[in-house]
């Protein structure tokens, strides 16, 4: 009987594990940490994961996540029959309408520790993370393609950027977490909560950021309206003097730009299966009200560009543009160089909520064979942009099928493959590769390497890198045996 209800709950879980994962991400931790028995960095994903220690400290890592709307091979292609490498613009534009944000995410573990006193434990712990998304225009690459005949008249001009051109926030989190494991029937349950401080570094933004063209109807005049407002906060400030001379304040230390959040977490362990649940970052909502500033330009109009009865055949006049033409756009490209510096209003801005469902089987004593669910939902919902008419979400998840090789608490050799859904695309094949090594089961080292878009480097376009060390007092030997 005991064996028949075994059955059951692996082939629910694994079933249930699948049906989530048909529709990746990329703001957490190597995924690989799921399937780990010795690493403590787990806990910052799931606050019921504590390894087999009683103790453990964790020591600085780093994880570096890459994602580009474009690869290698895209840009450059060669051509065998004439031995030249080109630049294929058409492949290149094609792309950036496909997926079009540049983003890097590099995140410090600066250092953790904790300690379990019989079934109960305590964790603390304090990182850095630092998002940046640079996102390619896709109306004005949809210009150039397509050209504006379908755009012509007051009230159709044509919208070649929106406000969320770049976006740059970095933040310290510190953490504290405790757990509890209950005996159950059938295995035991252990349930997790952490509270959170996270404190606003620096954020730097684009809204009411844009450029748009209006065409006349008769086609006898062309004008490009353009305006930007570049906002910032933090903890260095910028400063003007009466010349108009742009330089950086003092830093402002402690930054006060905080908010607290929590994450929860469940896990239930029973013979060879484990299965966990986890939802991070409720109620993360950074306060941003120090040093806070917009950019904009001088006149508080931004600037436009009117061209009448524009004869684009007679714009090049012996090799160079034509002294007009060219004397009107230096004239209203300056209009845009003259600047200010205004003092803003505190806003806040959000951080996804974030859920992970993890399943694993132990069918022979060094392996255990498994899946993660990782979903983001990213609301769009920060204070500086809801007077936008429309908010958008954005849900970014994955699926990855993992295994891992323990041997004997000295190393572990991890190996997967993750299903990636960015919110405008699905890829299949995204291989993971990580190992940890663990001298005399106390010092701990571990390198993985995630969501590899394509085998071929060339055509890489995105990889997670997580690195780092820890230190763990090795626990009962009959615990893990167990």
């Amino acid at each position: 009987m005991k064996h028949s209800i075994k059955h059951i709950f692996v082939s629910l879980s694994v079933v249930l594990t699948f049906s989530m994962a048909s529709v990746q991400v990329k703001a957490q931790n190597s995924t690989l940490l799921f399937s780990s028995d010795l690493l403590p960095h787990g806990n910052v994903m799931n606050p019921a994961f504590f390894p087999n220690t009683p103790f453990y400290l964790a020591l600085p890592g780093v994880t570096l996540d890459l994602s580009m709307p474009v690869a290698y091979s895209d840009i450059f292609q060669y051509d065998a029959a004439n031995q030249v490498t080109n630049i294929n613009i058409n492949n290149i534009t094609d792309q950036l309408m496909q997926g079009n944000t540049f983003a890097i995410n590099p995140d410090v573990y600066i250092a953790g520790m904790g300690i379990r006193f019989g079934k109960t434990f305590i964790d603390m712990s304090l990182q850095t993370k630092v998002d940046v998304s640079l996102n390619a225009p896709t109306g004005l690459l949809t210009f150039l393609n397509e050209g504006n005949m379908n755009n012509l008249g007051a009230g159709n001009e044509y919208y070649i950027t929106d406000p969320n051109i770049m976006h740059v926030t970095a933040y310290m989190e510190a953490g504290f977490g405790i757990g509890h494991t209950f005996t159950l029937p059938l295995g035991e349950l252990t349930a997790g909560v952490r509270v959170k401080l996270l404190d606003g570094l620096a954020d730097i933004h684009t809204t009411n950021t844009s450029a748009r063209i209006y065409t006349a109807e008769d086609l006898s005049s062309i004008r490009a309206d353009v305006n930007y407002q570049l906002g910032m906060a933090g903890i260095v400030g910028l400063r003007q003097d009466s010349e108009g001379h742009i330089s950086r304040g003092p830093i402002s230390m402690p930054p006060t730009n905080y908010c607290v959040g929590f994450d929860l977490g469940a896990r239930w362990q029973w013979d060879k299966l484990d299965v966990a649940f986890s939802v991070l970052d409720l109620g993360s909502r950074i306060n941003w009200n120090q040093n806070v500033v917009n950019l904009l330009p001088e006149n508080g109009n931004g600037a436009s560009f009117t061209f009448e009865g524009l004869d684009l055949n007679g714009l090049i006049q012996n090799g160079s543009l034509d002294n007009s033409f060219s004397a009107q756009l230096s004239d209203s490209i300056a209009a845009l160089t003259n600047y200010t510096i205004v003092e803003g209003e505190s806003y806040w801005t959000s951080t996804p909520t974030r859920i992970n469902l993890s399943a694993f089987y132990r069918p022979l004593p060094l392996l255990k064979v498994g899946g993660v669910f990782h979903g983001e939902l990213d609301r769009g919902l920060n204070s500086y942009n809801l007077t936008t008419e429309e908010i958008v979400s954005t849900f970014r998840q994955n699926f990855t099928l993992m295994a891992n090789v323990n041997v004997f608490d000295w190393m572990e050799v991890m190996a997967g493959n993750t299903l990636v859904s960015d919110g405008n695309r699905t890829t299949v094949l995204n291989p993971s590769v990580g190992a940890t090594i663990s001298l005399f089961r106390m010092l701990q080292a571990y390198f993985m390497l995630d969501y590899i878009s394509n085998i071929y480097l060339v055509d890489a376009k995105a990889a997670k890198l997580t690195f780092g060390f820890s230190i763990a007092v090795p626990g009962k030997k009959a615990d893990r045996d167990e």
